[in-house]
């Protein structure tokens, strides 16, 4: 049964969990207060450390009841016996890209293998602190916006036992990130990319410093206004279509479909790699798509080392973990192209924030927000102002 302890003025619930972890949790309810002694404050809080401790191990007495309900149910029946919390992932329905799925099944694999013999149980055996202890699990080992990615795939597909009436609420919906990065007083490891400088982007659109496939992978996606490396690896012919001049691919991200004029300086490359592949090819970048299927942070890493090679550093990250699972993370990629063209686009005042962020394909202005940077040149010019309003020429 949940025990309590006193931090500071509050009443805070403990119990273990499923798996023998201790689980400290705030009732929320004060030590000593004006309407309550200290006795009766303690008395509630224990009342509600037990419901607190039933409700995350679904021990509920409506738990209970249910549960008698559908075991009669399955014997006449009346429902779908529920699966284990192995069967349900393993056989949860592909239905995202070869991409997309790939990273949801390692956050199934990930999940269950944290559970070890509790996977094994019925699916509505999964509790909320099963979900904060994977995501407590999780934390030290990968990146903030990793582990929001797991915890996403893993929301999604219990969500959809709870539309098939396995479950009646979703467990992983009750987990925070950042309370738990609270919890475990880890640091916020977000990392925005870099712009590329003037010089660093001419280096880049160089097939003698980069390489001819990667620099004409740089012009698609300098003049299809930030195509993601997935977007430009994957580029079929079927994609371009030179008698109406146009551009059209769908975003592997969003799902969203765009179409873009075809820039002349692209066109030229287009054609010439046209004419240089033979006629059955269907991809405009053949090794780029193969290497992207099988493994996307390879094709990013590949390219990384490339700039480096050419004098193109950002700043690095290091890991926390001495496990080296998490990756270590560079300012400077491909990713830094869509960042570069955002910021130049938004940096002309003859075009509006609305047709830029259209334009590229950006939801919302808050995610647009993140893409922008301005160059030293332009801090420059902005200290200078300031020191003719700081020093006026009187």
């Amino acid at each position: 049964m949940a025990g309590l302890t006193q931090r500071g003025n509050v009443w805070f619930a403990v119990w273990r969990d499923g798996q023998g972890r201790v689980v400290q949790r705030t009732t929320k309810i004060k030590v000593v207060s004006d309407k309550l002694s200290k006795r009766q404050s303690r008395d509630l809080a224990q009342q509600k450390a037990v419901m607190m401790e039933n409700l995350s191990k679904g021990t509920t007495e409506l738990d209970r009841v249910l549960q008698g309900f559908r075991l009669v149910a399955e014997q006449y029946g009346m429902v779908k016996p529920l699966p284990t919390v192995r069967a349900f992932f393993r056989d949860y329905p592909e239905t995202a890209t070869e991409s997309t799925e790939k990273a949801r099944r390692l956050s199934f694999r990930l999940f269950t293998d944290f559970l070890r013999q509790r996977a094994e149980l019925p699916l509505d055996k999964i509790t909320v602190e099963d979900c904060r202890a994977f995501i407590r699990h999780l934390l030290p080992l990968y990146r903030k916006g990793t582990v929001e990615l797991h915890r996403r795939y893993l929301s999604c597909a219990l969500r959809r036992a709870v539309r098939e009436e396995y479950l009646k609420r979703n467990p992983m919906e009750g987990v925070s990130i950042a309370a738990e990065m609270k919890a475990l007083r880890l640091t916020d490891d977000t990392e925005r990319r870099e712009v590329l400088t003037p010089e660093e982007l001419r280096i880049c659109r160089d097939p003698s410093r980069m390489g001819r496939d990667w620099a004409d992978m740089v012009e698609v996606c300098l003049y299809s206004l930030g195509a993601r490396l997935g977007d430009c690896a994957c580029l079929l012919w079927e994609n371009v279509d030179f008698a109406a001049n146009t551009l059209s691919f769908v975003e592997g991200k969003t799902q969203h479909r765009r179409e873009l004029p075809l820039h002349p300086e692209l066109r030229e490359v287009l054609l010439r790699r046209r004419a240089e592949q033979a006629a059955r090819e269907v991809a405009v970048f053949p090794r780029m798509r193969q290497q992207y299927r099988r493994s996307s942070g390879l094709l990013s890493t590949e390219f990384t080392i490339i700039l480096r090679a050419n004098g193109i550093c950002g700043r690095d990250t290091s890991a926390r973990s001495a496990t080296g699972r998490r990756h270590t993370f560079c300012t400077k990629s491909f990713h830094s192209i869509r960042h570069t063209v955002v910021s130049l686009l938004r940096a002309d005042s003859r075009l509006s924030a609305d047709v830029v962020r259209k334009s590229v394909g950006h939801a919302s202005e808050e995610v647009e927000q993140g893409y922008i940077d301005i160059s030293r040149a332009d801090k420059e010019r902005v200290l200078s102002c300031l020191n003719r309003k700081l020093n006026p020429v009187v």
